[in-house]
């Protein structure tokens, strides 16, 4: 091998198979799952520190004390990434205390909604989800009216055309929610 190629080529101008390839890359790719995962958990972490702080400061302003149920009830709320009804709260609850009635659990979820942790959300159908509010960024939503499936979207060019729709009536636009009603592939899938 020529000098003039340099350390590069030594490196790189191998012969190399492709089952050396391919173990390179899946060697690549399970540490960067395992940096993406560990930066996902310190961001998890911080994101329920912080929302713990966040529901006992409104709990303390209007003069109520974080109980334990509220607490365990805030715990499950946090680790869920989902819009969930009070009644599919309060099963995932009651797997991990008996105890809790789910009257419980919609009192405390109606106090999360009243914080800033939850927001209620109802997607035509009468009832009432949450999903996270606090440290989540603005998302629109797809609901399919076949299996109900929620899925969360975000498209700048939508968020740009509200903006300009609102600008060009002269109206400052505060927040809005769009909720767009159809049918997923899945369902297309079945009904075919």
């Amino acid at each position: 091998m020529p000098a003039s190629r340099g350390p590069f080529c030594k490196l790189f101008c191998k012969k190399v198979s492709a089952e050396n390839i391919y173990s390179f890359f899946i060697d690549k790719l399970s540490y960067l799952s395992i940096l993406l995962n560990m930066t996902f958990n310190i961001n998890k972490s911080r994101f329920k520190k912080e929302a713990v702080n966040k529901f006992n400061e409104f709990l303390k302003i209007n003069k109520l004390k974080m109980t334990y149920q509220r607490e365990l009830i805030l715990d499950v709320f946090l680790d869920i990434e989902s819009h969930l009804s009070s009644e599919e709260l309060y099963n995932f609850v009651k797997d991990k205390d008996k105890s809790i009635g789910q009257v419980t659990v919609y009192r405390a979820l109606k106090l999360l909604s009243e914080s800033g942790i939850a927001k209620e959300s109802n997607f035509g159908d009468k009832i009432t989800r949450y999903e996270h509010e606090f440290c989540h960024e603005h998302h629109d939503h797809l609901i399919c009216e076949g299996c109900k499936k929620i899925i969360e979207i975000f498209n700048p060019q939508i968020e740009a055309i509200k903006e300009s729709v609102a600008r060009s009536e002269g109206f400052i636009l505060n927040w809005h929610r769009m909720d767009l009603f159809g049918v997923c592939a899945e369902c297309q899938k079945k009904n075919r």
